[in-house]
């Protein structure tokens, strides 16, 4: 049969089975699945689901299928063995941002299990879409050439524009996102509507052509935004000032309204510790890190003795300076902190007041079972260590703090010198570092977060990862002996609970004490912090709730709220695309006999008059969360009993006493 006309088909590409996507080129021949209506000349939109958070959903690439369909056989390790499949030819791809974002695609079809066909007039609008865009669809292309006409828009602007402007260079690397720009400037909501008004008005005065999307809409964030595509993840999407509009600003002499405040800090430590002296301060303790690892090679470690190792005996002789641990702990104190835990840590050790060598039951029964294991343990981390084999290093039984330090002293430029977990946990919190607990789950990938972000950091990439330590320790190190609210990200995959209802719990009466050095200010940003966090994991809950559903699209659509007035912080979706308003009640405590849980008067109003509200409240989140969906419905018919205000409001007509 001859063909009269092409067809569309839009292929859904998961990266795990074709991680070889960012380097194909146009003009490369590649295999993917396909369907019995799919025939040579046939156009194929590769779409990509968001497996790797590096690429938002969408559709990256456009090939031209060059054979009839066919079953590949003899292929085992091809994804495409033993099913239907068709050669095609690159004709377009973008590895930056889709041609077509996955919230225009699902105007065009709601299915990405598998490949599927599109209408014929959906699928030509797509193709002379990303056809005749020749890369301009892009984000990150400038809009406006240059400072100097970004000159010519400022000197008529004010309002909230140059307010977000403002706060955005009081940002590292003059990045945010949308909702911590509402929040920094008190905004009811994302500023959309003063951004593409402002759009409008940069388009008419410098007379850039627009820029239309494919589903006719007009687009002007990306006049003075771009994004950074390898931060927009978990729900969040980066805002950064263009280089040209930075330069423009400081030409006009336009100063951040917003102090940065660990930015702020930064700049207070390097004042006080400057990053010149403490090279120097570590100047001996680097020469002797070099002799140690040229000492202490894997040969040597298997043939060492325990006196060659233990810390311990320095009091009782000379050479026990000379020692593995000794050496770690004391002479390398500045490359590391690894002091102020128990001796144990090390595995195998010398008691002084018992006189005698002892070991941790873990290695062994006896000590030199122990420190045969130990030694063994010691080279295998080190050979681990060579390869980032971050999932060995995480299984080895050798102690978390000892490990670290073997590891950063051994590969000084891959670990970063921060070692107990806790404390990875904090600094991830306080720098505001976000990320997938699944994804990070163990120490090292969670160092890998702090070294990242140290390197990308316009100051302290200037400096060594040591610096760096100690200005987190220096900084924070008081927070570090305080209990803290929540330790790193909330995991989301809770465990779901169902209670009954019993009653009002009744609250002894008491005096609460509060000294005049309470510190308020930390007590309201760690209630932040859980609230922040407990929204963070609810959104990662739904977004697998509805993956594991087989409901990828829906799930890709869910996000946080960035406007309290409604009443809710997640719009989630049911599984036949209603819209789900969860709000997020997150408590670190136990809960497991009593809700404990504050509700404003909107969030109440929006309940009763909203079929779609959800109140989800988690608990237990620092070892095993706990879910609980509230039953809204027994709660409003006992709001007299269950709802008790704790908060009045003051409102009166006055008039001055003359």
């Amino acid at each position: 049969k001859e063909w009269l006309f092409m067809n569309y088909f839009l292929e859904p590409i998961n990266l795990d089975n074709w991680p070889e996507f960012s380097t194909i080129k146009v003009g490369d021949k590649e295999r993917f699945l396909a369907t019995s209506d799919m025939h040579k000349g046939d156009i194929l939109f590769l779409h990509i689901g968001g497996q790797n958070f590096r690429y938002a959903s969408g559709i990256y690439a456009m090939c031209e299928v060059e054979r009839e369909p066919y079953i590949l056989h003899d292929h085992p390790e091809d994804y495409c063995n033993e099913k239907n499949c068709c050669d095609a030819r690159i004709i377009k791809v973008d590895h930056c941002e889709p041609f077509v974002s996955h919230d225009e695609c699902v105007n065009f079809t709601s299915q990405y299990r598998s490949v599927n066909i599109l209408k014929q007039e959906d699928g030509l609008k797509i193709y002379n879409y990303i056809f005749n865009n020749n890369g301009e669809h892009s984000y990150n292309n400038p809009r406006v050439e240059n400072s100097e006409d970004w000159i010519k828009v400022l000197n008529n602007e004010s309002g909230v524009i140059m307010d977000i402007f403002k706060y955005m260079l009081g940002c590292t690397n003059y990045t945010t996102t949308g909702g911590k720009i509402s929040k920094a400037l008190k905004l009811d909501g994302l500023p959309s509507l003063d951004i593409y008004r402002f759009g409008e008005r940069v388009v008419k005065e410098l007379g850039i052509p627009e820029q239309v999307r494919i589903t006719g809409e007009k687009r002007y964030w990306n006049i003075p935004f771009e994004t950074v595509y390898e931060k927009n993840k978990n729900g969040n999407f980066t805002w950064k000032l263009r280089s040209e509009l930075v330069d423009a600003l400081k030409e006009i002499n336009i100063a951040s309204s917003v102090d940065n405040s660990i930015d702020k800090e930064i700049k207070e430590y390097i004042k006080y510790r400057s990053p010149k002296e403490f090279d120097k301060l570590i100047e001996d303790e680097l020469r002797i890190r070099d002799e140690f690892v040229e000492k202490f090679n894997i040969n040597f470690i298997m043939n060492m003795s325990l006196d060659d190792f233990v810390l311990g005996k320095v009091t009782i002789e000379e050479s026990g300076k000379e020692a593995f641990c000794y050496i770690l702990e004391r002479k390398m104190g500045n490359l590391g902190e690894a002091r102020g835990s128990v001796v144990s840590k090390f595995g195998v050790w010398y008691s002084r007041d018992e006189h005698k060598y002892m070991h941790t039951k873990k290695f062994g029964n006896n000590v030199d079972d122990a420190f045969l294991k130990l030694k063994r343990c010691i080279c295998e981390l080190i050979a681990a260590g060579s390869r980032e084999d971050t999932d060995t290093i995480e299984k080895s039984e050798i102690s978390p703090i000892f490990k670290g330090k073997i590891l950063s002293i051994y590969y000084p430029d891959k670990y970063m010198p921060i070692f107990d977990p806790d404390d990875v946990d904090l600094f991830l919190n306080i720098l505001d570092i976000s990320y997938d607990v699944h994804e990070y789950d163990n120490l090292e990938k969670k160092k890998k977060l702090l070294k990242e972000y140290k390197n990308f950091h316009p100051e302290f990439s200037k400096y060594s990862d040591y610096y760096f330590a100690r200005f987190l320790y220096d900084t924070y190190g008081k927070e570090l002996k305080e209990p803290h609210t929540v330790t790193g990200e909330i995991d989301y995959d809770f465990e779901v609970v169902d209670f009954n209802y019993l009653g009002n719990h009744e609250t002894e009466k008491r005096n609460t004490y509060r000294s005049r050095d309470t510190d308020y200010e930390k007590i309201s940003r760690n209630k932040k912090d859980v609230g922040n966090r407990g929204e963070k994991a609810v959104l990662n809950y739904e977004k697998k709730r509805l993956t594991d559903l087989g409901h990828s699209d829906l799930a890709e659509k869910v996000e946080i709220s960035d406007n309290d007035a409604v009443g809710y912080d997640i719009i989630s979706y049911n599984e036949d695309g209603e819209e789900k308003h969860i709000e997020v009640k997150t408590n670190s405590g136990s809960s497991k006999n009593i809700l404990n849980f504050y509700i404003s008067s909107n969030e109440i109003e929006k309940m009763m008059e909203d079929p779609n509200y959800n109140i989800y409240y988690i608990f237990s989140i620092k070892k095993n969360p706990k879910l609980h969906i509230v039953n809204k419905d027994i709660l409003m018919e006992n709001k007299d009993i269950y709802l008790r205000p704790v908060i009045y409001k003051v409102e009166l007509d006055v008039e001055k006493v003359e």
